[in-house]
Order: C-alpha cells, then structure tokens, then sequence
C-alpha cells in the first residue's frame, strides 16, 4: 500500500517531464519562436532530458542490482568453500617486540612534508592544472567560433544567426568561470565541473547550427550561404575535437611517464555515504596520480556507466571466476581526457574477503573510512585486522569524526597488535605509529543542499541564504578545503616514506 503512491508519482513526474521536453522540442522548430530563444530552449532540453534519464537509468538498474545482490546472497552458502587458501589457514600469531603507538591528527597538527612527498603533490597539482587548462582553452575557442559564426550568418543574412544578447551571456559566464574557478586554486571538483559544463553549453548552438543548416540543405536549400555557414560549423566542430585530443594526449604522455599509484578505499558498513564525500576531494587530485580503488557492496552501488554497460547480475562478483574477470577489468592507464579512472568492484557475500587480500595486494596507499565505529557497529574488523597482518601500518591513513568511538578504536587496534601474524610487515624494528586523522567538518551530502558548518548549523534545501547563512557556508567549504589538503598530505607522506 504503502509503495503504490510512490510509483504512480514516479510515473507521473516522468510523464510530465517528457511532456515539458516535447514542447520544448517542437518549439525549437516553431518559425514563432525568436532565434535568440532557441538556444535557451535547447538548453532546458538537455537538462530535462538528462534528468528523466538519470531518474530513468537510476530506478530500473537498481531494482535489478538489488535482485541481483539477493540473487547472490541466496547462492553463497558456505563462504569458506570459496575462500583462498590463505584466508582458510591459521598463521602463527603473537606480539610483536614494539608496543602498539598511534598519532592523532587534525588540521593544526599535521606536519610538513618531505622532499619527496612534496614533489608527489606539485606533480599532481601540475597535470590538475593543464588538464583545467585544456577546458578553459576549449571554452574560449569555443567562445571565439561562436562569435565568427554568429557574424557570418548576420553577413549572410541567415536566419540562423545568434543573438549579440546570448554572445555577451556566454562571454559573462566565460569571465565568471575564469574567476570562481581559476586553474591556479586548489583543485576542486567544482571547477572541473564549471568547465566542463561551460564546453557543453557552448558547444550546443555549434551543433544545433550544423543539424539545422544540414536538415535544411538536405531539404532541397542549396544556397551558398547555408553551404558555406554549414561547412563553416562543422569545421569549428573538426578543429575542437583535433584540439582537444592534441591537449589530451600531451597531457596522457606527460601522466605516463610515472608509475600510477594507487589508492584503496575502505569502511565501516552504513558509512559508504560519508566516505564517497571525503574521498570526492582526495580524488580530484589523487586522479592525476593513479586511481582509486572501491570494493563495494550493500546500499554502495556502482557507477552509472558499469551499470549500462553489462547485466547487472555479471555486476556482482559472487564465485572466485567473476572475481577474477572483475580484477581484470580494472584500468590503470590515463583515460581520453587524461585522468585516471575509479576501478570499482561489487563483491557477494562469499568472495569478498579474497577481494579485499587482492585489492590490497597491489595497493600503493590506505584511505579507511571510520565514521561511526563504535561497540555498535563494528562492520570493518576483518580489515582492521588484515591491515595490520599484510599491510605496512605507514601508507594507511585511518580517518575519524565525532561519531568515532575512539577509545573503541585504539583498544581494538591494540588488541590486534598484540595478536599479530608473525610475518607481518609491521614487525619492524621502526614500525611507523598507527596514524589516525580527526576530521571536524562533515561531508554526509554535500552536493544535497546542506553543509554542516562546525557548530552543527545547516543551510536549509530551497531556504534563501541570508548574509550570516552565506558566512557559515564560505567557512564550510574553507574548512573542507584544508581538510581535504591535510589528508592528501598525509597519504601522500606514508606513500613517499
């Protein structure tokens, strides 16, 4: 009962989006309609558009990757018959001759880099830039082709001709990305993201110009003046994607020339949501050094693009062959655009330790998530205890909040480092202390609507901001900035080390 007014206003949103969407369609067409409009209608289309797919995609792959999880929980039975024979063997444990250490660090106490950890970040920071670079070069000749075709078409007397008022728009918004996102501040994924879209928006009278004059061409319109205006726009077309590709490629060469690193996110169970926000700012940067690796499971699904790629059954690595094919699949080179992907892995119930001793095999650094672990919740044990048995404790950085309990913490770490297996890398005469960060923003959904500032106090979804509102957010993001900062420098230290 409870399902069916949900569904049917799913329904009639996605009807009613359609609709909207239609009637922007047959208005771009409409000889009623101002040329200056058109592209304004255009760009509500997209946007629409995009909306009802993602809603779309979003409902229909995650019932069938819920059934799919279910499918393979059904199926796991007994988890040891699938497990590796070193998770099924007991090794020789005892304590170590060092006492477990630990530091506690937050953003007044992290250190200073080293030499060679300093010169990880400046790499990272470089290719961050020329990749920022490559879109705001796209943008302005982007920018540059519009204002040409626009005045070929006035000269031609081509009712295609863009508006000076849509010309002095995009050049104020072109203005505008140059300052809110320079590609001299630190990296954010939001000026990717302004950028980005700034490529798209401008790219969209381009293409709409080359449909519309080549519809009306193969209408039987043979004019030279709508020959040559579509000629014109498919050049421009031509020339952006060669440069683009040209910028890329530079930039892939320059990423290639270094070993990728890689980074491998883990979590307490039912903190997914918090760990996807934190590492959001590590990995703009981390993603011109090499990749981040997820294990995923539960309510932390896949990516949109694994998911429409293949059935969402074949998601699921449930049986050590699907495990395999899975960590076969991962892609360690720079992508087109010259950045390193997210290698993503959606384990079953009964492969997910061997996946975990795998991922952690090739791992170069450790980020763990420990929002919320308490006597409560104790859903990353295992990992704890892996990460102190096989990996080495300096290149993993455990991350903490107020909903840490972290004198839980330290007793369950220190009873794992006096249980230790006695080929441990972590034996060592100078075994570095356990390193924990105390984070003192929350990053639960950023990109929902609400920011917590450190007082506790939110910004409302759809409430105005007023000017104290407006200071609690610009400290916010400032305070995230550096929180950010700080980790990186951390990992990128126990990387370096």
């Amino acid at each position: 009962m409870g399902t069916r007014p949900a569904k049917n206003g799913f329904l009639v949103a996605i009807i009613g989006s359609i609709l909207i969407v239609g009637v922007f369609i047959a208005a771009i067409f409409s000889s009623q309609v101002a040329e200056a409009d058109r592209y304004t209608i255009i760009v509500l289309v997209l946007v629409f558009s995009l909306a009802i797919f993602s809603a779309l995609i979003n409902r229909y792959f995650g019932k069938s990757l819920g059934r799919a999880m279910r499918a393979s929980r059904s199926r796991a039975g007994d988890a040891s018959a699938l497990a590796e024979p070193e998770l099924a063997s007991v090794k020789r444990r005892s304590a170590p001759s060092q006492p477990f250490a630990y530091q506690v660090f937050d953003m007044n106490s992290t250190p200073d880099l080293s030499p060679a950890a300093d010169a990880l970040l400046k790499r990272a920071h470089k290719h961050y830039r020329s990749y920022v670079v490559n879109l705001a070069v796209g943008a302005l000749l982007l920018w540059v082709s519009l204002s040409v075709v626009s005045l070929v078409s006035a000269l031609l007397h081509s009712d295609l001709s863009i508006s000076f008022d849509l010309l002095c728009g995009s050049m104020v918004a072109l203005l505008a990305a140059f300052f809110i996102a320079n590609p001299r501040r630190y990296p954010t994924s939001w000026t990717i993201l302004i950028w980005g879209a700034l490529n798209l928006l401008l790219l969209a009278p381009i293409i709409y110009v080359v449909i519309r004059s080549g519809v009306q061409i193969f209408m039987g319109r043979t004019e030279a003046g709508l020959v040559f205006l579509f000629i014109l726009a498919g050049g421009v077309l031509a020339v952006y994607g060669m440069l683009f590709s040209i910028l890329a490629y530079a930039l892939r060469r320059q990423m290639a020339a270094n070993k990728p690193l890689q980074l491998l996110a883990l979590w307490v169970f039912n903190s997914a949501n918090n760990l996807v926000s934190t590492l959001s700012g590590i990995g703009v940067t981390w993603q011109f050094l090499g990749t981040v690796q997820y294990l995923r499971g539960g309510d932390f699904t896949v990516d949109m693009g694994s998911l429409m790629r293949q059935k969402a059954a074949d998601l699921v690595a449930d049986t050590p062959e699907k495990l395999e094919r899975g960590l076969q699949a991962f892609k360690y080179a720079p992508s087109w655009s010259g950045v390193y992907a997210r290698n993503t892995l959606l384990c079953g119930d009964a492969v997910w330790k061997p996946a975990v001793h795998a991922l952690l095999r090739n791992a170069n650094a450790v980020a763990m998530s420990l929002f919320g672990f308490s006597e409560s919740n104790q859903g990353c044990l295992y990992e704890l205890g892996l990460l102190l048995d096989a990996f080495p404790i300096h290149r993993v950085l455990f991350l903490i909040d107020e909903s840490t309990d972290l004198d839980f913490l330290l007793a369950t770490l220190s009873k794992n480092w006096d249980n230790m297996t006695v080929d441990s890398p972590n034996r060592a005469e100078r075994t570095a202390p356990v390193r924990i960060y105390r984070m003192s923003t929350r990053f639960d959904r950023p990109l929902e609507g609400y920011l917590l500032n450190r007082q506790g106090r939110h910004l409302i979804p759809g409430q105005t901001p007023s000017l104290e509102a407006l200071g609690a957010l610009s400290a916010t993001q400032s305070t995230t900035a550096r929180e950010t900062e700080c980790m990186l420098k951390l990992i990128l230290e126990g990387v370096a080390r």
